[in-house]
């Protein structure tokens, strides 16, 4: 999903004509939906109605929404149990925050999550250079995905996946790609008028 929604941006980017991208959505979500097995049917429906199974697919939902109701404004401090979620330090990292932060915290983090990319989609609208543009564009799709779905994931308002919250969660690898991806971006946005400069010359 993550990289079929940045296929999409960089066709919106192209301008591509809307017929081509409406063939390219029925494409790839129709068999997408149509792979579905009676295992990722129950998940969904889980994911609407949670309370039908609390022991079961249910379970984590409930907690979720327990850690989240009891966070208050400023936290409950650090004596949250390590076991009362699988994957905290990555999948449910958000989660943790408010927990232990509080709301406050929470909504700090939002906050510089979405200027994060409100400033990389402007990098992008101010690129000359096309290839520059469409990487950027590709980039900040696939982040936006990442921290939009996993912030709404650990608020019980996504189906879980295992969507992390990139630069926050634990891991390496992902941390090192991330930065990586923000190398791109500022190298991009560095050049951002070499074709202006090219035409001087």
């Amino acid at each position: 999903i993550t990289y079929g929604i940045a296929v999409f941006v960089l066709m919106i980017v192209s301008r591509v004509p809307s017929m081509y991208i409406i063939f390219m959505v029925m494409g790839f979500g129709l068999p997408l939906f149509a792979g579905l097995n009676s295992y990722n049917i129950s998940r969904i429906l889980t994911f609407i109605n949670p309370i039908k199974d609390p022991r079961g697919m249910g379970w984590i939902y409930v907690q979720l929404n327990e850690i989240i109701d009891s966070a208050g404004l400023y936290g409950q401090g650090f004596d949250l149990n390590a076991t009362a979620l699988p994957e905290i330090h990555t999948d449910f990292i958000f989660a943790y925050i408010v927990y232990t932060f509080g709301w406050m915290a929470g909504i700090v983090l939002a906050a510089l999550v979405i200027t994060f990319l409100i400033r990389m989609a402007r990098t992008a609208m101010i690129v000359k250079d096309k290839y520059g543009k469409l990487l950027i564009s590709g980039i900040v799709s696939i982040f936006a995905v990442q921290f939009l779905w996993s912030i709404l994931m650990n608020l019980g308002l996504a189906p879980i996946t295992g969507a992390s919250l990139p630069f926050i969660s634990y891991g390496g690898s992902q941390s090192v790609v991330g930065m990586a991806a923000v190398g791109l971006i500022l190298n991009v946005y560095k050049w951002r008028n070499m074709i202006g400069a090219y035409k001087m010359l």
